[in-house]
């Protein structure tokens, strides 16, 4: 009698990923990141993100491939030169040799920037001057203080043109930041 042992090797299946929340999100940058789900049979895998403002999916921008990813691994990528108070969607791409598997679609919203500058004669005391970045769609109390001597006029700047401050004739107002915006005492 004999008896021999045989052995095959364990098929390779398509890699699962979930994405997960991005992360560290700015005006401009963002951190996109994701997860290859546990499976039995998935091999070293290839990763990266594909992401797009909303309303331009045809015009997809992706991070590089980053290899050698094993399940159960969380992957994160930046993603750079967005634009501030923007809509953005994204999701997780991966493969193996058996396949290309998309996880599901997030979205993040990039924070607003807004930057804030005086006059000689005065000064911006809240939030203070210079540059900030903020929720889109955020109501910010402003406020400016004239020196001696001095009277406040008016705020200027692309947020009183477009409507965003609610009184330009007012030292002590509100605004709302939605992109990139200026303002000025």
């Amino acid at each position: 009698y004999s008896l021999q042992a045989n052995f095959k090797l364990k098929p390779v299946g398509v890699p699962l990923v979930s994405t997960h929340a991005a992360r560290s999100i700015g005006s401009t940058r963002v951190v996109l990141a994701a997860c290859l789900v546990e499976e039995d049979g998935i091999e070293g895998c290839e990763c990266r993100f594909r992401y797009w403002k909303a309303g331009e999916d045809q015009n997809l921008k992706y991070s590089n491939w980053q290899l050698g990813k094993a399940s159960g691994q969380i992957f994160t990528a930046p993603a750079n030169n967005l634009e501030p108070g923007t809509v953005y969607y994204f999701e997780a791409v991966v493969r193996n040799s058996a396949g290309t598997n998309i996880g599901n679609r997030r979205k993040f919203s990039t924070l607003a920037r807004l930057t804030i500058s005086s006059s000689p004669g005065g000064k911006v005391l809240q939030p203070d001057e210079g540059i900030f970045e903020v929720a889109p769609g955020e109501t910010i109390q402003i406020y400016a203080e004239s020196q001696e001597h001095y009277d406040f006029d008016e705020w200027t700047g692309s947020l009183v043109d477009t409507g965003k401050l609610a009184d330009p004739q007012d030292p002590n107002t509100s605004l709302i930041v939605d992109g990139v915006g200026t303002l000025k005492a």
